[in-house]
């Protein structure tokens, strides 16, 4: 037996339950109906739905439906239709610049006071920081630069002495000479 003429092992319902679980519809048991389409019904009166019976046809009531928008007829003569398993991408419009409004951003001038107040509640603080001594030092320099405040500088190289990685030390130390020189040359 070659590869074009080998018979699957699935059945029809076990198919049928293949595709509903992609389709994300819950399995509905094919009707048995005769050749004029019309259900049969076994003998307490119950439509039959199982296609035991050689001389009967299955139908998929799914596929007996009328096809949607979106489904597609296979022939001309046949109730069979396909459904797409992707939703086709739509195109989205491009955005229009002059659509774009920025968010509100407060005034320079007011944003600059509002740093001045923190500055100022921060100097109080910075001696009660519970911090590692590299993000103390580099919050004592924030507030040194941002305010010009010289006389933090003694209490930025007692920090700087602290940090215990000789490199961020060494970085920190040459940052305090760097602000004592600021300072100098705004002395001059």
């Amino acid at each position: 037996m070659d590869d074009n003429t080998r018979k699957s092992n699935i059945d029809d319902s076990d198919l049928d339950q293949m595709i509903a679980n992609i389709k994300g519809q819950p399995v509905v048991a094919p009707t048995v109906v005769n050749d004029n389409g019309a259900p049969i019904s076994s003998s307490d009166g119950s439509t039959l739905s199982n296609g035991q019976d050689d001389s009967v046809t299955t139908v998929d009531p799914i596929a007996v439906s009328a096809p949607s928008a979106d489904q597609q007829p296979l022939a001309e003569n046949s109730n069979e239709t396909t459904v797409p398993l992707q939703p086709q991408p739509q195109e989205m419009p491009a955005p229009n610049p002059s659509d774009f409004t920025p968010p509100a951003v407060a005034p320079v001038s007011n944003l600059d006071s509002i740093k001045r107040e923190a500055l100022a509640e921060l100097r109080p603080l910075v001696d009660k920081l519970a911090l590692p001594p590299e993000e103390k030092f580099n919050t004592i320099l924030l507030i040194i630069r941002s305010t010009d405040d010289a006389s933090l500088l003694p209490v930025a190289h007692e920090v700087a002495r602290t940090i215990a990685d000789e490199n961020l030390r060494a970085k920190a130390l040459l940052d305090v000479i760097k602000e004592i020189d600021f300072f100098g040359q705004q002395a001059k």
